[in-house]
């Protein structure tokens, strides 16, 4: 998945997460929490990735 993609998948699983909340399911809402968690956690390395390989250019 590239970055705009995974993007898009932070901003929806951010959305489900504030949903889950709003009607208290907050089991639903704390896994998508560590879900969002580790998904920002992937962009941050993709983040890296595309900055080292602008670096050796």
């Amino acid at each position: 998945m590239d970055k705009a993609g995974l993007e898009k998948v932070v901003a929806q699983t951010q959305k489900n997460m504030e949903k889950a909340a709003r009607e208290l399911d907050f089991i639903e809402a704390a896994r998508l929490r560590d879900e969002l968690g580790e998904l920002k956690k992937l962009l941050e390395t993709k983040k890296i990735g595309f900055l080292l390989i602008l670096y050796m250019q």
